[in-house]
């Protein structure tokens, strides 16, 4: 880099053999080489599959790309780590390999459940009549017994039946 004086700063991005010629007042020369060696710096990974959970349930985060590894939050120092977040939740990667190290964040989504609630009009039938089912809170609905489908069916039971919807909201 023909730098001049006494001390130089460099900032290589391979490992380089560095080349000083010292000329003292009598004019003698003389050279020294030092070699500066680089690491490469940690290139860190996060899988997780699925990137987005219902609340209520988990997921695995894996880790990949150094030799040692620290979550945040948390401090684990595992290379996975089984997480249950309830709200989105910034996970922080911190790897080394050797002296070199980096980091890395990864935002977990938690999708909330649909919270459906049931009426039935009139509750109680005589045989033979009918009665209608009435979900609300979610997008789409699938009762049992019968797997029909929609936020209001119309049912005529011959005995007592307890009927249950699952509601599906957007995620």
């Amino acid at each position: 880099g023909n730098l001049i004086g006494t001390n130089v700063t460099v900032t290589p991005t391979a490992t380089t053999v560095y080349t000083v010629t010292g000329t003292n007042a009598s004019g003698c020369t003389s050279t020294k080489t030092v070699s500066i060696l680089v690491l490469p710096t940690p290139t860190l990974t996060i899988v997780s599959s699925p990137t987005a959970i219902f609340r209520g349930s988990s997921v695995t985060l894996t880790a990949s790309g150094a030799t040692n590894y620290t979550w945040l939050p948390g401090g684990s120092t595992a290379t996975s780590i089984v997480v249950s977040p309830t709200v989105n939740t910034i996970y922080t990667l911190l790897g080394n390999s050797g002296n070199c190290s980096s980091s890395k964040t990864f935002t977990l989504v938690v999708r909330p459940l649909p919270n459906v609630t049931i009426l039935a009009l009139p509750p109680v039938i005589c045989k033979g009549a009918s009665t209608t089912l009435l979900a609300n809170g979610a997008n789409s609905y699938t009762w049992n017994p019968g797997s029909l489908t929609g936020n209001t069916v119309v049912v005529s039971p011959s005995v007592t039946t307890i009927y249950t919807v699952t509601g599906a909201n957007i995620f």
